[in-house]
């Protein structure tokens, strides 16, 4: 794991959840510097941001839960498989 090199030493201790939130949050706070002047019409909603926006966040999220779903299942599998090898 440490190839990862800087992906692989993370500088908080924080849950997947939680870093999803963090990168949204920050998504959100450059889209509001960037809709300026005439472009300011353009943020709707309680957050602020353009609805496009809104609507790739929310994929993201939903294709970012599924990654991590997914990774937990092939882990269960690669256990299951180990636990298999060693007893066999």
């Amino acid at each position: 794991m440490e190839i990862l090199g800087p992906l692989y030493y993370q500088k908080e201790n924080k849950k997947f959840r939680e870093w999803i939130v963090d990168i949204e949050n920050l998504v959100k706070a450059e889209a509001q510097k960037l809709y300026t002047g005439k472009y300011a019409a353009l943020l709707t909603g309680a957050d602020k941001i353009p609805d496009y926006l809104r609507v790739y966040l929310e994929q993201m999220k939903r294709s970012t839960e599924e990654f991590r779903i997914s990774c937990c299942r092939q882990l269960r599998d690669y256990v299951i498989l180990y636990n298999f090898v060693i007893n066999f």
